[in-house]
C-alpha cells in the first residue's frame, strides 16, 4: 500500500507541472541598448485565468547577457517591472496573460539610466549659500489641482554647491530654500527661489530632462523679501476646565502651479489669548485657530492678506460648532425604510488642515439625521452605503441648491433636504488603440461631467485585456468619454491639460435608467 500512494499522485503532479508557464525576455539600457547585468525582474499577478492559488509574485535576476528567465508560474494575469541601481525602475510596463502551461518569450524591458542636475546658490552679493535646501520638483495633481511634488533634492555644500541625482527622464522645477541668515536685517529672509530666479512656482522656467542627461550650471540667486509680524488674539466661548488654544498661519494654494514653498508658522497663544506670528513673508494664508476643550477639539479659520506692514488686533474667536439637521427621501418610495445610510459634511476648499473631524451620522428609518459641531465653514455633502444604480440627485437647504454652491455654515444653516434616485444611468464601451484598430488592453478611460465644479462626478476606469471597460451606477447628465494610453492622475481634472484635448473625447448623455455605450479611440504619446 506503501508504494501505491506515490503511483497515484504521479499523475497529478504532472498535471500541476503541465500548467506552470514560463517567462523569459531581457532588460537593458534605454539610452544605448546595453544589455543590464543584475537587474531584478518582477512578475506580479493582478488576476486569474484559473483559480490558481501559488504565489502572487515571483523574481529572477538578469544574467550578463542582461537575460532572465522566471520558471513555474501559476497562470494568471500579471504586471512586469524591473529595477536596477542607477536606473528609473520600470513599474508595470507589460501586462502578460499567461494560460495554463504557456511561455512567453521575446520579453523586453527598457530602463532610463538616472539623471543629474547639478549648481550653485548663492544670494544677491554673490556670496556662497552653505546649507540651503534644493528642491527638484516634478508635476503632479491632486484632485485635478496642479502642485509640485518632491522627486530629488540636495544641500548645498560650503562653497554653495548642490548635486540632485537620480531622476527618471521627465520634466523638473528646481527651488532653494535657505535656513535663517543672521546676517540680514531682522526683518528680512531669503525666500523659497525657483530657478533661473522667481519666487513664483507659476513662472518658474522647467528642465526638459532626458535619460541619463547631466544638467550643469542651473544656479539660483536666492530673493529676499521683507518680513512682517501678524498680531491678534484668540479666544473661545466654548465652557470647560481645561482649555488649550493655539494657532497656525498655512499657505494657501494660488492659482497656477501650487507649491507649499512657504511653510506653516505657529504662534504661541499667551494667557490672554494674545499671539504674535514672526517673519511672515508676503502672501495668501489661512489663519486657523485650534481651542481643546476637555479633550475635544474644535477650529475656526479665516483668509489673510499679508503685505508689506504687520497685522495688528487680529480678533479670532472659536465657537462651538453648530447643529444642522436634515430628511433624506427615495424617489418615488415614500414607504422605504431609509435607515442606515452614512451621511456627512466635508470642507468644500482644500488647501486647509482641519485639527477636528467632520461629522458623519447614520440616517434614522424615516430618512432623518442630526449633524452635531459643524464648525463655521463652507462645506459639501456626501451619502456613502448608496444600493447600487442609487445616487444622490438633489441636495437643498433653503433656496440654495447644495451640490452647486456647497452648505454656509454660519451659526446654524436651513434644514438639509436630501434627494436619493434609484435610476442611476450606467456606461460601457470599448477603447481602440488608434495605431492598430484593435482594442486597447489595459487603457486608462475616464468620464468627464460637462459641470466641471463637481468633483465627485468624474470617474475611472482601467479597460481589460479586451479593452472593454464599464461604468456603474452614473449620475445622469452629459459627459465626454476620454482614453488614455497613460495620463498622469487626475490630470483630467486640470483645464489647462485638457483644454488641448477638448475634441478628443466622446461625447454621451447619460439618461436615468438607461445604460449606454460607446467607443472610445485612446490618446497616445502624451
Amino acid at each position: 500500500m506503501r508504494r501505491t500512494f506515490p503511483l497515484l499522485l504521479m499523475p497529478l503532479a504532472l498535471a500541476a507541472q503541465d500548467s506552470r508557464c514560463l517567462v523569459e525576455g531581457m532588460v537593458a539600457n534605454a539610452a544605448t541598448g546595453e544589455a543590464l547585468h543584475r537587474a531584478v525582474v518582477t512578475l506580479r499577478r493582478t488576476g486569474s485565468v484559473s483559480g490558481a492559488s501559488g504565489p502572487t509574485s515571483y523574481t529572477a535576476s538578469t544574467d550578463p547577457l542582461g537575460k532572465f528567465a522566471i520558471a513555474d508560474i501559476d497562470p494568471g494575469i500579471y504586471l512586469l517591472s524591473a529595477e536596477r541601481n542607477g536606473f528609473a525602475s520600470a513599474r508595470d510596463t507589460t501586462r502578460i496573460k499567461l494560460d495554463r502551461g504557456q511561455k512567453s518569450t521575446g520579453q523586453m524591458v527598457l530602463l532610463n539610466p538616472h539623471a543629474v542636475i547639478t549648481g550653485k546658490i548663492t544670494d544677491e552679493d554673490g556670496e556662497p549659500v552653505t546649507g540651503a535646501d534644493v528642491q527638484v520638483s516634478t508635476l503632479s495633481y491632486s484632485q485635478g489641482r496642479k502642485q509640485l511634488s518632491r522627486a530629488s533634492g540636495a544641500t548645498t555644500n560650503d562653497l554653495g554647491e548642490y548635486r540632485a541625482f537620480g531622476l527618471a527622464p521627465g520634466k523638473y522645477w528646481v527651488s532653494a530654500t535657505a535656513r535663517s541668515n543672521p546676517v540680514l536685517p531682522a526683518q528680512e529672509e531669503f525666500t523659497t527661489t525657483y530657478y533661473p530666479r522667481t519666487t513664483d512656482a507659476g513662472s518658474a522656467m522647467s528642465l526638459e530632462v532626458a535619460a541619463g542627461a547631466q544638467w550643469r550650471n542651473i544656479d539660483i540667486t536666492l530673493a529676499r523679501v521683507r518680513t512682517v509680524s501678524v498680531r491678534g488674539k484668540v479666544s473661545t466661548e466654548i465652557e470647560g476646565e481645561k482649555r488649550i488654544l493655539n494657532v497656525m498661519l498655512l499657505p494657501r494654494m494660488v492659482m497656477g502651479i501650487a507649491s507649499m514653498s512657504v511653510g506653516m508658522r505657529g504662534g504661541a497663544v499667551r494667557a490672554d489669548g494674545s499671539f504674535e506670528i514672526r517673519s511672515v513673508a508676503p502672501g495668501t494664508y489661512t489663519l486657523q485657530g485650534m481651542a481643546n476643550v476637555d479633550g475635544k477639539s474644535h477650529s475656526t479659520r479665516m483668509p489673510l492678506q499679508v503685505g508689506g506692514a504687520n497685522i495688528e488686533n487680529l480678533q479670532l474667536t472659536i465657537r462651538a460648532g453648530a447643529t444642522v439637521n436634515g430628511k433624506l427621501r427615495l424617489e418615488g418610495h415614500p414607504e422605504q425604510d431609509l435607515a442606515g445610510y452614512s451621511v456627512g459634511l466635508q470642507v468644500w476648499e482644500s488647501g486647509g488642515i482641519l485639527f477636528n473631524s467632520l461629522p458623519a451620522v447614520e440616517t434614522q428609518t424615516d430618512g432623518s439625521f442630526q449633524l452635531t459641531d459643524v464648525g463655521v465653514d463652507r462645506y459639501g455633502f456626501f451619502v456613502n452605503r448608496l444600493p447600487e444604480g442609487h445616487y444622490l440627485k438633489g441636495v437643498r437647504s433653503g433656496g440654495t441648491d447644495v451640490l452647486v454652491s456647497g452648505l454656509e455654515v454660519s451659526g446654524g444653516a436651513a434644514p438639509l433636504e436630501v434627494l436619493i434616485s434609484p435610476n442611476a444611468g450606467g456606461l460601457e464601451g470599448t477603447a481602440m488603440d488608434p495605431r492598430s484598430q484593435k482594442p486597447a488592453a489595459g487603457a486608462r478611460v475616464v468620464l468627464v461631467p460637462q459641470s466641471k465644479e463637481r468633483a465627485e462626478l468624474y470617474r475611472a476606469v482601467e479597460a481589460d485585456d479586451a479593452g472593454r471597460f464599464r461604468f456603474k451606477t452614473v449620475v445622469p447628465g452629459e459627459y465626454r468619454v476620454y482614453g488614455w494610453e497613460t495620463v498622469p492622475q487626475y490630470a483630467w481634472m486640470d483645464p489647462d491639460f485638457m483644454r488641448p484635448l477638448e475634441n478628443k473625447g466622446e461625447a454621451v448623455s447619460i439618461p436615468e435608467g438607461s445604460p449606454q455605450s460607446v467607443q472610445v479611440s485612446i490618446i497616445v504619446g502624451r
